[in-house]
């Protein structure tokens, strides 16, 4: 369902497929691999977290990042993967994950959306200023879409409740589309 308000195209993704991509991403494990549609729609039945935010090198894009990965380890023990993600190239990526010593601890996957084309059809991208929105998608094993927020610039995201959400649209899709509190699966 489309309208359009302020002369913009506002479009539900709820129940919405990820659009087929390939592009390059970096993990301080791996170094820089190819990245696909593949890495996120997946036969182990993981969920996905894909986490986008505007620019590397900016304090609270840092901020949140780190966040994320202080909590990748029970993210990934519960079967749920992480990515980040912005529409900086994988050499930015490279060079913000090796920028400090607290940097260089980050275990999470960067994915390069320099062509915006990701954030583009997320409906995240700012055509002004070239940046993605902090975006937040929670993506089942089949590559759809169950939850997401969209947040400004300056507005940062409480990333142990994104995890919560990953979990309770699991929750839903393993319990014949039951309704699910927070108590199902409550924060950590």
């Amino acid at each position: 369902m489309c309208n359009c308000q302020n002369n913009k195209l506002i479009t539900n993704l709820i129940d919405s497929e990820i659009i087929n991509f390939e592009t390059k991403a970096y993990q301080k494990n791996k170094g820089v691999f190819d990245f696909n549609i593949n890495n996120i729609k997946n036969s182990e039945g993981k969920w996905t977290i894909l986490f986008f935010y505007p620019a590397n090198f900016t304090s609270l894009c840092n901020s949140e990042v780190l966040d994320l990965n202080a909590i990748l380890s029970d993210i990934e023990k519960d079967n749920i993967q992480a990515f980040v993600a912005s529409c900086d190239s994988v050499h930015s990526h490279f060079a913000f994950a090796n920028s400090s010593e607290q940097n260089k601890q980050i275990n999470l996957t960067f994915i390069d959306d320099k062509n915006s084309k990701i954030a583009r059809s997320l409906g995240i991208y700012n055509f002004d200023n070239g940046l993605s929105y902090r975006g937040t998608f929670i993506i089942s094993p089949e590559g759809i879409i169950k939850a997401y927020e969209i947040h400004d610039f300056k507005i940062g995201r409480d990333v142990k409740e994104d995890f919560r959400k990953a979990k309770a649209a699991r929750y839903v899709a393993n319990n014949n589309n039951s309704a699910c509190s927070i108590k199902e699966v409550g924060r950590q």
